[in-house]
């Protein structure tokens, strides 16, 4: 977890300008600017000593910018007391040499972090970094699927939700089946550059890193449900790789209605309920499902108060409706701004995952702000993020999103794969007088968030089908009070686990 924190406070968080002072070359030997830690990280009820260096220091006072998390004594004496984030600053008064009179000032400002009491150790890969090929074209395509696959509804007035993460799990499982062109167009979608031994090497090993965490209940799970016929042969080497890099559960059924139940039990399983079925009958020429179900729960770092829970507060909805919201308000400190939003992160407990809300700024509509985001700019919104003080209102709400994502891959390139003809699956399996192809992918989404902190899940399934051949200022404020777009992201990479607009309240 040491290399996560750190990863999160690299920015530079504070820069202090000083003004050009001439000093005669004779005298620049004894000069040295007053310098201190820039980040530190604490256990809850430790103390650590910040200590300023510098020659000529006259004097140096602290504070931190929130008494509940960490208190400073002006020796620098920092003990923490809450877990969660704040700042310490440091005001220091001295001068350039030894010669000089003037007293020149200067701000150092440290970011903190209090960690919670972990009694026990578990061994967890946190020293586990993607590659930057990775991240940017996993950032890249979770943008471009958001687009198409949330573009309508948004401009509908409607809520929407997608898990990058479980769709590019599940297109992995199918990515290793395809060959010649349909292979291509598949790869160029969803690895770039890298090749598919690279890339399934770190998506394994990044979704063991997003699973093995203390604090936020992550879990992640995929499975191939094979119809038990003769005419369809699948490779061992292939069910063996899919075991081994991604542990997908094999099954080999009837394709009846009790194969609809278990399939709908695993999906229920493996998603903490939150989706309690995936299909409601198999069509006579569906052969294979490949489905990755992945789960969410995680309680804020920061727990909100009694206060700080408002009923009756209003909402504007995207047609103008005012809808009564419950408001979560609070004073968080991370904030992010580019030329066309600004938006507030608040971390889930242990820090390793967030909540990033997103609000278009005036006159950008919540589709158009979409139209223009980029996977690079995605990335870049989080990680130029500032430590200072933001106040906050976050609605809390629920719902759920489906959709079936053919026409969005077609759109994106992806076209061989959903051709009766020319897709070409025989890395996969093979049919006797017949082809493989891929009828449709359908992704389930489920969203809860309130005082407590967030529930999500969602499922993607790949139906397989066989046809004939021929077919640090003054508080900003960020009130999440109209349509906004929000991510669930992992903050290490920065990369989105989940992306989704809130256009309405309204069950």
């Amino acid at each position: 977890m040491k290399k996560i924190v750190a990863k999160m406070t690299a920015v530079s968080l504070f820069v202090v300008t000083i003004g050009s002072i001439v000093i005669p070359q004779a005298q620049t030997v004894d000069a040295k600017t007053p310098v201190m830690k820039k980040k530190i990280e604490i256990t809850k009820g430790k103390s650590k000593t910040l200590k300023v260096t510098g020659k000529y220091i006259k004097s140096c006072r602290f504070k931190t910018t929130d008494s509940r998390v960490v208190r400073v004594n002006q020796k620098g004496k920092v003990t923490a007391k809450k877990v969660g984030k704040c700042k310490i600053k440091a005001w220091i008064k001295y001068r350039a040499n030894k010669r000089s009179r003037k007293i020149l000032k200067k701000t150092l400002v440290c970011a903190v972090t209090v960690k919670a009491v972990s009694p026990i150790q578990t061994e967890e890969p946190s020293d586990f970094v993607a590659s930057d090929s990775f991240v940017g074209q996993n950032a890249e395509f979770s943008v471009n699927l958001a687009k198409h696959a949330m573009g309508n509804a948004i401009e509908k007035g409607e809520n929407a939700l997608i898990s990058p993460e479980s769709v590019i799990c599940a297109l992995a499982l199918v990515a290793d089946g395809t060959e010649g062109e349909t292979g291509k167009q598949l790869e160029k979608i969803l690895m770039g550059d890298m090749d598919l031994t690279a890339f399934r090497e770190q998506l394994s090993e990044y979704n063991k890193y997003l699973t093995a965490s203390e604090d936020v209940k992550f879990h992640l799970a995929n499975s191939i449900w094979i119809r038990d016929t003769d005419e369809l042969t699948v490779k061992e080497d292939y069910l063996q790789k899919m075991k081994h890099y991604y542990d997908a559960l094999v099954c080999r059924s009837g394709f009846d209605s009790q194969t609809v139940q278990e399939i709908n039990n695993w999906v229920k399983e493996n998603t903490q309920g939150m989706i309690p079925s995936l299909i409601d009958e198999i069509p006579v020429e569906a052969m294979m499902f490949l489905i990755n179900a992945l789960s969410f729960e995680g309680r804020w770092q920061r727990q909100y108060q009694d206060n700080q829970i408002k009923s009756g507060e209003s909402f504007t909805s995207a047609s103008g409706i005012k809808e009564t919201a419950t408001m979560l308000q609070s004073s968080e400190y991370e904030y992010v701004e580019d030329q066309r939003s600004t938006g507030v992160i608040k971390n889930y407990e242990g820090g390793k995952y967030a909540f990033m809300g997103i609000l278009p700024k005036k006159g950008i509509s919540l589709k158009e702000y979409m139209d223009s985001m980029t996977g690079e700019s995605i990335l870049k919104l989080y990680q130029t993020r500032s430590y200072q003080e933001v106040l906050t209102k976050i609605p809390e709400f629920s719902y759920d999103y489906s959709i079936g994502l053919a026409e969005s891959f077609k759109k994106m390139g992806v076209e061989d794969l959903f051709d009766r003809e020319k897709a070409d699956l025989t890395g996969l399996a093979r049919m006797k007088n017949q082809n493989l192809y891929v009828d449709e992918i359908l992704h389930k989404t489920h969203m809860e968030l309130d005082r407590n902190g967030t529930k999500a899940a969602a499922v993607t399934a790949v139906i397989m089908e066989a046809a004939s051949a021929a077919p640090v200022e003054e508080p900003k404020q960020v009130y999440l009070d109209r349509p906004f777009l929000y991510v669930i992201i992992d903050t290490n990479s920065g990369l989105p686990v989940f992306i989704g607009a809130v256009n309405t309240l309204e069950k």
